[in-house]
């Protein structure tokens, strides 16, 4: 899987494709298992925000993710 040890440059996440689906990145995260810095898509990266405010049983989700996509 692809990843890296520092985070990617704007240049450089541009021409990467999303790890999860393939679509054009636009967005990255840092993995907290290996420390790895991985390509999102905008769309992906929206739904791994979700997954954590729900696992973390946040009062403000809907109010959070709706500022997130602003």
């Amino acid at each position: 899987m692809l990843g890296r040890r520092k985070p990617y440059t704007r240049i450089g996440l541009r021409r990467l494709s999303c790890v999860r689906c393939g679509d054009p990145a636009a967005r990255q995260v840092v993995f907290p298992i290996d420390g790895l810095w991985r390509p999102l898509c905008t769309e992906c990266d929206e739904k791994l925000n979700l997954l954590y405010l729900v696992f973390m049983c946040d009062p403000d989700i809907e109010k959070k993710i709706d500022e997130y996509r602003e």
